[in-house]
């Protein structure tokens, strides 16, 4: 029997469920509030087209927008994958929330998933150069049986795609994967190292700063195409992405971090000593500040936030049957955010 008489449940029941009320709405709110991520987690490759990221860790940019949105105390981890095939499955299973890698892993991406996984920020357009220490291959066409060219990932990196391209152009579209077979996969530190050495099997390399310039200057190793010239100028060839399911769920964290890209890139551009600096520090490398800061005023050197001529590149995945889907535009893969951004 209750504890309350008939007169007590007659009036003063509707207070209880009131009072009820307000506290289940005011737990909802409270989990409103705290539903977002309490943690991100981000990973890049090696080298400078990644100094976005580097200098946005450097200077916790995630965490100060972070703050800004609301949802501090939030935090931040980094690693370091060597290859897009790394970063792809650890996006895929969860194992990280943002990847930043190259325009072919985002574009597989994109079509694997249908539309799953976009470009939240583009991070660098650099020129990337193919090089090779053998005298007798002075274009791709020179490429025989004996040579073995490094890709961060066979068939699957933007340096693979653009082999592909460059091989179409030189002799027809059915003809795309005639240089596949003389591929391997290997991270650019270690590709780097071989090509400069002479003493491998690895005798060229598809390479990004600051491994291209590394070769280059070695008196052995010389150009033989670039991505330019590959792509007829300049394109965004670094993205960072993530899946659409945590836009959605982590509005305000995807924000901050969409906010923390743009600002590493004006800090960069605003003092490319400083972010030379960083770069050294944070990575590790044994070029010297000097030597970095050389790098980035090169005129082939071209940090970008937005999309540069990458649907040039879908169209002719698409045309290779490498995409099972043709976005109608570059838009299609990249979020929402970026839109007002130049793009192409």
């Amino acid at each position: 029997m209750s504890v309350f008489s008939h007169k007590n449940r007659a009036g003063r029941m509707p207070g209880l469920r009131l009072r009820a009320a307000t506290a289940a709405l005011a737990l909802v709110l409270a989990g409103g509030a705290q539903a977002e991520v309490s943690e991100v987690r981000l990973s890049r490759q090696f080298g400078l087209p990644y100094l976005p990221l580097v200098v946005a860790a450097h200077e916790k940019l995630i965490e100060k927008h972070a703050q800004a949105q609301g949802v501090a105390p939030l935090k931040v981890t980094w690693t370091e994958l060597a290859s897009g095939t790394g970063l792809t499955e650890a996006l895929l299973s969860d194992s990280i929330d943002f990847a930043g890698g190259g325009i072919g892993p985002l574009l597989l991406l994109w079509d694997r998933t249908k539309g799953g996984v976009k470009a939240v920020g583009g991070l660098d357009g650099s020129v990337a150069y193919l090089v090779s220490n053998n005298p007798a291959v002075q274009s791709i066409e020179d490429f025989g049986d004996g040579d073995r060219i490094a890709l961060p990932g066979v068939k699957v990196s933007a340096q693979a795609q653009w082999l592909q391209l460059a091989a179409a152009k030189k002799w027809g579209a059915d003809q795309y994967d005639r240089l596949d077979r003389l591929t391997v996969t290997l991270p650019h530190p270690e590709a780097a190292a071989a090509v400069i050495s002479g003493r491998s099997e690895i005798n060229a390399h598809f390479a990004t700063a600051p491994f291209s310039y590394q070769e280059i200057a070695s008196p052995n190793v010389h150009v033989v195409t670039t991505s330019d010239d590959i792509l007829g100028g300049p394109a965004t060839n670094t993205f960072l992405y993530a899946k659409t399911r945590f836009r959605d769920d982590n509005p305000k964290v995807f924000r901050a971090v969409f906010d923390a890209l743009n600002e590493a890139h004006e800090l960069i551009a605003a003092d490319k000593a400083e972010a030379a600096r960083i770069y050294v520090e944070q990575t590790g490398s044994k070029q010297s500040v000097e030597e970095v800061l050389a790098i980035l005023e090169q005129p082939g050197q071209r940090p970008v936030f937005g999309v540069n001529n990458t649907y040039v590149q879908a169209e002719f995945l698409n045309s290779i049957g490498t995409l099972k889907s043709k976005p109608e535009s570059w838009k299609d893969y990249v979020f929402p955010e970026l839109h007002d951004q130049p793009g192409s």
